[in-house]
């Protein structure tokens, strides 16, 4: 008897787990293949500005890539890495170079920040992009006479803002991924398959604000 209940209860836990599967895979797999084709037609873009010489138009579309970040693809790495080198040959040319390489820099910290979810995803990344970024404005603040720092210290100021501004963002996205898997383990309890679908439905609403936080 208690070997019947037993198994009819693992059949249960079994029949819910591929439910929440099931739905997990119908909402979260459209949304990455949706990110992981608008990245590789934003990097394409990309490649059809350079070959134009529009090197303002490639910058804006690598950024765009870039924000399309999916965790099995590579298209936002290959964007990232295509900003930080435009910047670091702009850089290197120096003169008129230095507001294509402060473009570029800029257009990196913009993408890591806009797709974070527990944290940047590439946090050395953002360093050294925010290193870049103060490198520049400190160099073009001597080649206009300024100094925003009032201290000599031009340079040390505008990485010091560019941290702080990049600070925090992710105890959202953990409240609501933390809200997700609540709202999940009710769908999987549930004592009715009515109360189960509404709390599918509220997972699902949860998943996709994690989703939009990253």
């Amino acid at each position: 008897m208690l070997a019947a209940v037993s198994g009819r209860a693992g059949r249960g836990w079994l029949r819910r787990g591929a439910w929440a599967a099931l739905v997990a895979v119908g909402v979260i797999g459209p949304l990455l293949a949706r990110a992981a084709w608008e990245g590789r037609g934003a990097l394409a873009q990309a490649d059809v500005a350079a070959a134009a010489g529009r090197v303002d138009r490639e910058i804006l579309h690598l950024g765009r890539a870039a924000r399309w970040r999916v965790p099995i693809a590579g298209h936002d790495e290959a964007a990232l890495a295509r900003l930080m080198a435009i910047g670091e040959a702009a850089e290197l040319r120096g003169g008129a170079g230095s507001q294509t390489a402060l473009m570029a820099y800029r257009e990196a910290r913009a993408a890591l920040l806009a797709t974070r979810a527990w944290g940047v995803a590439d946090r050395a990344l953002l360093h050294a992009a925010n290193r870049r970024i103060a490198r520049v404005m400190a160099e073009q603040e001597l080649v206009f006479g300024t100094d925003l720092s009032r201290a000599g210290s031009r340079e040390a100021y505008h990485r010091a803002l560019l941290e702080q501004a990049g600070a925090g963002g992710w105890p959202w996205a953990a409240v609501a991924a933390g809200l997700t898997a609540a709202a999940a383990l009710l769908a999987l309890r549930g004592p009715a398959t009515r109360g189960r679908a509404v709390w599918g439905l509220v997972a699902l609403g949860l998943a996709l604000a994690t989703w939009a936080l990253r």
